[in-house]
């Protein structure tokens, strides 16, 4: 996931010093893109493309996207490869990879944004988006958003399925002490949030646990939520 701002802004006016955000990929064998390559970093940005890499970012079609709308990120380099885990269901993550690895551009899963100055700003894997009546939303946002909720002390979003829209947006909570699971709750979220953030990104889907399943590193399992 991105930095944030918040914790760019925290950390420089502690320590006086820039944190220059990136991004690598396995598939690429290395670093892709840097705020090392801008005067100073971008806040949310990863930053732009290292030299000898080239980034696109395209639609469902295959065609360029616009800035500031969402895509996949592919991407040609020096070196890149195909990224097999023995281990995966039905080699899924392969058969993506071989439909995206075409004269030399990588598919890095990854569903991102540029701007007009050529930023790249990470949005969510794409395995993580929520496709919900043709809108592409990244958990990320929302999570950060019910997170000041000072009801929430740990918050995950995920899709979940949906007849009519296709995917619906649910969120995971765990609650702070004397908060109350229940519709009424759920109501107070979904009006605080509508300051937020778009209202179809809005959760029609609430559940509650003591904890959510996350790594060793604090990286939180999405998949688990579902």
């Amino acid at each position: 996931d991105a930095l944030g701002a918040e914790t760019l802004e925290g950390w420089t006016k502690l320590t006086g010093k820039p944190i220059w955000e990136g991004l690598g990929g396995t598939e690429m064998l290395h670093l892709v893109t840097s705020n090392t390559m801008n005067p100073a970093p971008v806040p949310n940005s990863i930053g732009k493309p290292l030299p000898g890499v080239q980034v696109r970012v395209i639609d469902a079609e295959g065609k360029d996207c616009k800035p500031g709308e969402v895509g996949s990120m592919i991407l040609k380099g020096a070196s890149g490869s195909l990224y097999w885990k023995p281990y995966e269901n039905d080699n899924k993550l392969l058969k993506s990879q071989k439909k995206g690895v075409v004269n030399g551009w990588n598919q890095m899963g990854d569903a991102v944004y540029a701007n007009e100055d050529g930023n790249i700003f990470f949005v969510s894997r794409e395995d993580d988006m929520i496709k919900s009546s043709g809108y592409r939303i990244g958990p990320a946002e929302v999570e950060d958003a019910i997170a000041k909720h000072p009801a929430v002390a740990d918050v995950g979003v995920v899709g979940v399925p949906d007849p009519d829209k296709g995917q619906i947006t649910k969120a995971v909570l765990v609650l702070k002490p004397g908060f109350e699971a229940g519709d009424k709750l759920y109501d107070e979220i979904k009006e605080f949030l509508k300051e937020h953030v778009a209202i179809y990104k809005l959760p029609r889907v609430f559940e509650v646990l003591d904890a959510l399943p996350r790594t060793p590193t604090g990286k939180l399992l999405r998949r688990k939520l579902r």
